[in-house]
């Protein structure tokens, strides 16, 4: 055999190229036609036209989540323990502010609010916390605890209103209200309740769990506005519904008005009105049923588990796994 010295002969120069992998995280814009996403302790920066700009390294210990503005921020935890968040600039990283003391173990997402002043984070085990957090200064704003939705594993604000934080897991919806007097912040939670997996489309009459203040100010104690009689009067009222199998929310993503859209596993969309808090089943595959929506535009929904989605100008889009080979697109037509 010949040695490496011939080998490398007999194949000549080698230039050096880039290489880098993609693991299904989030994708997030840090600019008007620039992407951000990450692969193992690095990120990587990319044009909307597949061109490489830019690539990362973490500077703590690897990364686990990754969240981006389009103004030019990105952040992300890393695997330490207990894990820290970074704060950094683009297009020239630059670590503006770390974020310390929001997880033991891990964070489960990251997501900046829409005028990017603040950045809402997610523990995992043991945790479960929902943090906001200061992006110049690296302080904790408030935080609640999520310990009665420890599945939640998605957190998101409303781009039209950063005081509407939304957190998902398979079996829950929570909206969060941010609310203010003065320099003291109260976090209120609503959950919303799921449709059956074999409910027909159109509006569905689940009702929603009141709202409770969970935290004010970091390191003050928990604040109830009445008493605890009276909440449990109210979630004795759930006892006569019937037990069902709710849909399982795989992903979800903001729309206008606050209109929120899940995919769910068994190829379910549902559209929740965070205003009123009504929930609609725009289609179940299940049932082969699909519902126009008010400009009498056709859902069109196939089957399969709806793994991802996002919303644009042309409407709201459905990423799907079909019988474990390859990923099937699928278009709702909405007016959004």
């Amino acid at each position: 055999q010949p040695c490496t010295a011939t080998l490398m002969d007999a194949v000549g120069h080698l230039e050096i190229g880039w290489a880098a992998g993609y693991g299904g995280a989030p994708i997030g814009f840090v600019s008007d036609d620039v992407l951000c996403f990450h692969f193992g302790s690095v990120a990587t920066f990319t044009r909307d036209d597949g061109s490489h700009v830019s690539a990362h390294k973490s500077v703590g210990e690897g990364m686990s989540c990754l969240a981006a503005h389009p103004s030019g921020l990105f952040a992300y935890s890393d695997h330490s323990l207990p894990p820290k968040i970074f704060v950094l600039s683009f297009p020239h990283p630059e670590v503006r502010c770390t974020c310390e003391g929001g997880a033991d173990l891990e964070y489960r997402d990251l997501s900046f609010t829409s005028d990017a002043q603040r950045l809402v984070t997610l523990a995992g085990i043991p945790d479960f916390t929902l943090t906001i957090w200061d992006c110049v200064t690296g302080t904790v704003v408030c935080k609640a605890d999520c310990q009665n939705w420890s599945g939640v594993s998605r957190v998101s604000s409303n781009p039209a209103n950063w005081h509407q934080i939304v957190v998902t897991g398979p079996d829950c919806l929570v909206i969060w209200e941010v609310e203010k007097f003065r320099e003291q912040y109260i976090l209120t939670s609503s959950e919303v309740g799921l449709p059956d997996i074999s409910s027909p489309v159109g509006i569905q009459a689940v009702k929603s769990q009141p709202k409770v203040t969970i935290r004010t100010l970091p390191g003050e104690e928990p604040y109830y506005p009445f008493s605890l009689s009276e909440v449990l009067t109210e979630f004795n009222n759930f006892s006569d519904i019937e037990t069902c199998q709710p849909v399982a929310i795989n992903d979800h993503c903001w729309g206008g008005e606050g209109i929120i859209y899940c995919s769910c596993e068994g190829g379910q969309v549902l559209k929740i009105d965070t205003e009123v808090m009504s929930v609609v089943l725009m289609a179940n595959p299940s049932l082969d049923h699909h519902v126009d929506d008010k400009d009498n535009n056709v859902v069109k929904a196939g089957h399969g588990s709806a793994n991802c989605i996002a919303v644009n100008r042309s409407g709201v889009h459905i990423g799907s796994k079909v019988c474990c080979a390859g990923v099937e697109i699928l278009e709702i037509l909405l007016t959004v």
